[in-house]
């Protein structure tokens, strides 16, 4: 998971995290002998964060815009490279 704009906001996460998903698809596409198919999900809104754990700590997010997100990555299919 990753996400732009927490815990500081920006106006520009929206292309930061665009811009991170292509970068992603090329990087893969041009590196691997194999082709490496993956899928991204992507959702702007309101989320709840905060550390979980008490061995081992992680920071997480919770809402419905993680939630979308997370459908969006697991029912849409899109080959940037078609």
């Amino acid at each position: 998971m990753v996400a732009a704009g927490v815990p500081t906001p920006s106006p520009r996460h929206a292309i930061v995290i665009t811009q991170l998903a292509l970068d992603i698809a090329i990087f893969s596409r041009m590196s691997f002998k194999t082709q490496l198919q993956f899928r991204i999900g992507i959702n702007s809104g309101s989320v709840v964060a905060g550390v979980i754990g008490r061995k081992k700590f992680a920071y997480d997010l919770w809402g419905d815009t993680v939630n979308t997100a997370s459908r969006m990555e697991s029912h849409v299919l899109v080959d940037l490279f078609k």
